[in-house]
């Protein structure tokens, strides 16, 4: 259905009928991981805030920040995983801005490399920040997160980031943080996530 890849700079990641993902330099590939189903589909799409050419629109652009299981379903065919990968398509083409906070990076690579390896779990990371804008995680938000009426310190991380990110939603699987109160951003399946983007754009 789709591919998490697109251009940046000489390097090319376009994704395979079989679902493999390659990342291809001038000197050939470099590695391949069953990531995503899909057609090959290079993007060309550029992140407005990092080249700095947004435009009035850009900047109305529905954020949704991403919570390391749903990154992880997509990325490795678990449970749920077609919801997680329609909403990273949303963020190929343009439809929202994905976030992830910066400490999802190293539980994405830690988990990636435990099932397929180091080489592997790299790939997947720079797909990540190729699609996604990070969220920094620093003092401030660590220090916010522990004054929030939220029991679980690693959702309030999260949540404190999102609020700082202005996102609209944070897109999770746990059901826990879902139903949890006191989130300063709401935060709902993938599933939920899409029907508000179809809402939004009606």
């Amino acid at each position: 259905m789709l591919s998490l890849c697109r251009f940046i700079r000489d390097r090319r990641m376009y994704s395979s009928q079989d679902g493999s993902v390659s990342i291809y330099e001038n000197d050939g590939s470099i590695g391949r991981l069953r990531i995503l189903s899909g057609q090959a589909m290079p993007i060309h799409r550029l992140n407005q805030a990092k080249t700095g050419g947004g435009t009035e629109k850009d900047s109305e652009i529905m954020k949704v920040v991403f919570d390391t299981n749903v990154v992880l379903n997509a990325a490795m065919g678990r449970p749920g995983h077609e919801k997680a990968q329609e909403l990273i398509q949303a963020v190929i083409s343009g439809e929202i801005s994905g976030i992830v906070t910066a400490n999802s990076l190293t539980d994405i690579h830690f988990i990636v490399r435990k099932r397929a390896g180091e080489e592997k779990a790299r790939i997947v990371i720079y797909n990540v920040l190729s699609l996604f804008d990070i969220a920094p995680v620093d003092g401030d938000v660590c220090l916010t997160a522990l004054s929030t009426p939220m029991n679980d310190y690693e959702d309030a991380v999260l949540a404190v980031c999102a609020a700082k990110e202005d996102a609209d939603y944070i897109a999770t699987n746990d059901k826990g943080f879902i139903s949890v109160k006191g989130s300063p951003v709401l935060a709902l399946r993938p599933a939920d996530v899409l029907n508000a983007i179809r809402a939004d754009g009606e």
